[in-house]
């Protein structure tokens, strides 16, 4: 059985760990999840883009995350957009299937909003919520 290969997100408050299913730990990537904004240069860094910040003790972070829970869905969709892009992880969500990690008992509204988003935005072939260890 040769099916999509699985694009394995396990979306932190503080980091996503983003690897496929068919690849060793070391292709595994860490990016940053938070928007920042460098009060020196006023430059937006997104995503894996924090950590060329020169100035890491001038920054303004934008987090997605609030006690756990996923509560800025266009901040995360900007860091989303940014991850998939060809410089970080060079992926078409048309062509993956997605496991995304979620923390236990979440709400259902933002499992519903996790459904829009995989679906509609970015049109994965499949889609599995799991929660994370």
């Amino acid at each position: 059985m040769n099916g999509p290969s699985v694009l394995i997100l396990d979306n932190g408050a503080h980091s996503i760990k983003a690897g496929f299913s068919k690849s060793s730990t070391d292709e595994a990537r860490i990016i940053p999840n938070a928007i920042a904004r460098s009060k020196g240069d006023r430059r937006m860094y997104i995503g894996p883009e924090v950590d060329s910040c020169w100035d890491q003790f001038a920054l303004h972070y934008r987090l997605p995350f609030e006690k756990g829970f996923l509560c800025d869905w266009d901040t995360e969709k900007a860091i989303w957009d940014r991850a998939f892009q060809d410089n970080v992880l060079a992926v078409n969500p048309k062509d993956l299937s997605l496991l995304v990690t979620e923390p236990y008992f979440n709400l259902s509204k933002i499992q519903n909003t996790y459904d829009q988003i995989v679906f509609e935005e970015y049109e994965f072939q499949t889609y599995y919520r799991a929660p994370g260890s």
